[in-house]
C-alpha cells in the first residue's frame, strides 16, 4: 500500500481583486468623499471609524474583496532568498527571449543553475548544516 500524507485543512483568505481597477476613477471618488466629517470629528476613535468607513466603501467599489481558498501549505524549503533568485531568473528568461542576445541567455542560464542548486542542495545556503 502507498502511504498518503494527511490532507491539510483548506484555509480561506480575503484578497482585493485589482482586475478592473482604474486608478483615475478611484482617485476621483476619493477626492469627492466627504472628508470634512473626519476633520470635524472631536473624538479620535470616531474620526478613525468614519475614515475607515469612507475609504473602505470606495475601495470596495473599485477593488472588491474576493475569497480565495488555499488548499496547500507553502513549501517549507522555499525561503525568501530562493524566491528572490527565482524572480531574478524569470526576469532574465523574459529578457533573454525578447532580446535574443547570447549574453542575456548566459545570464539566464547562470541564474537557472544557481536556483536549481539551491533547491537541490539546501546546505549551499547554510554551510553549518554540512556539520550535522
Amino acid at each position: 500500500r502507498k502511504s498518503k500524507l494527511p490532507q491539510i485543512q483548506a484555509s480561506i483568505t480575503l484578497k482585493r481583486s485589482y482586475k478592473r481597477f482604474d486608478q483615475e476613477d478611484f482617485l476621483q471618488d476619493i477626492a469627492q468623499s466627504p472628508w470634512d466629517l473626519v476633520l470635524n470629528s472631536n473624538d479620535v476613535e470616531n474620526a478613525l471609524d468614519i475614515f475607515m468607513a469612507l475609504f473602505t466603501s470606495v475601495a470596495n467599489h473599485h477593488a472588491s474583496v474576493r475569497k480565495t481558498t488555499v488548499r496547500s501549505s507553502p513549501a517549507q524549503w522555499a525561503d525568501e532568498d530562493l524566491q528572490l533568485l527565482m524572480d531574478l531568473r524569470d526576469q532574465a528568461q523574459c529578457e533573454a527571449h525578447t532580446s535574443g542576445l547570447s549574453s542575456d541567455f548566459m545570464r539566464y542560464k547562470r541564474l537557472r543553475n544557481d536556483t536549481w542548486s539551491l533547491q537541490i542542495h539546501p546546505t549551499a545556503r547554510n554551510p553549518s548544516l554540512l556539520l550535522l
